[in-house]
């Protein structure tokens, strides 16, 4: 993989609610050269720099497309207990934006398994706005509508280097260092919102 590889990136707005759908693809970043941890903290900074670019973002919400295809052993062995529980804290009380689902496609078999570890540390309410499509897309298009989504999910929202090209805003990491890079640029952001 190289540097550009797109791992979270924020979809255009729903038309129906504005609410945000972010596209994670922790499958396409180097399980040698990166952690899990690395990519939720790309998740974050992402969430961070869209509230920052939006601010109601608090109201209308964020929903979660995480693709997992592509993950291999190497990236499922660094999903631990306490790094599921560390992320379902942050997504259910760390952030002031509602999150309004977690969607889950191209998911291997063993993922039920993992998952409900991870469902143990959901709020009640939280726990109904999973859903685990597989590999079933009109499932998820009943959470997602396509008009929302890139051409690569059966969508009819352009393809992921069209929507990228648009967007000011995507997290490229495959290296630790470009994730500092990142880090950075969330700095360099909030130091001039708050000179503005």
């Amino acid at each position: 993989m190289d540097g550009d590889t797109t791992l979270v990136m924020p979809l255009p707005r729903s038309a129906k609610d504005q609410s945000i759908t972010l596209l994670a693809r922790p499958g396409l970043r180097n399980p040698n050269t990166t952690s899990m941890d690395d990519m939720m903290k790309a998740v974050l900074v992402t969430l961070d720099l869209i509230q920052e670019e939006e601010e109601s973002l608090g109201i209308v919400g964020f929903q979660m497309l995480l693709d997992a295809g592509e993950m291999t052993l190497a990236h499922a062995s660094q999903i631990t207990p306490p790094l599921m529980k560390k992320f379902a804290t942050l997504i259910q009380d760390g952030y002031p934006m509602r999150p309004k689902g977690l969607n889950y496609i191209n998911t291997p078999a063993a993922f039920d398994t993992v998952f409900n570890i991870f469902r143990s540390f959901m709020k009640e309410k939280m726990k109904k706005r999973v859903h685990i499509h597989g590999s079933d897309m009109e499932s998820l298009y009943k959470q997602v509508p396509r008009e929302m989504l890139p051409v690569e999910y059966g969508g009819t929202n352009g393809t992921v280097e069209e929507i990228k090209s648009t967007r000011r805003l995507s997290i490229c990491i495959n290296t630790p260092k470009s994730f500092l890079v990142y880090q950075q640029q969330l700095n360099s952001v909030t130091k001039n919102k708050r000179n503005e």
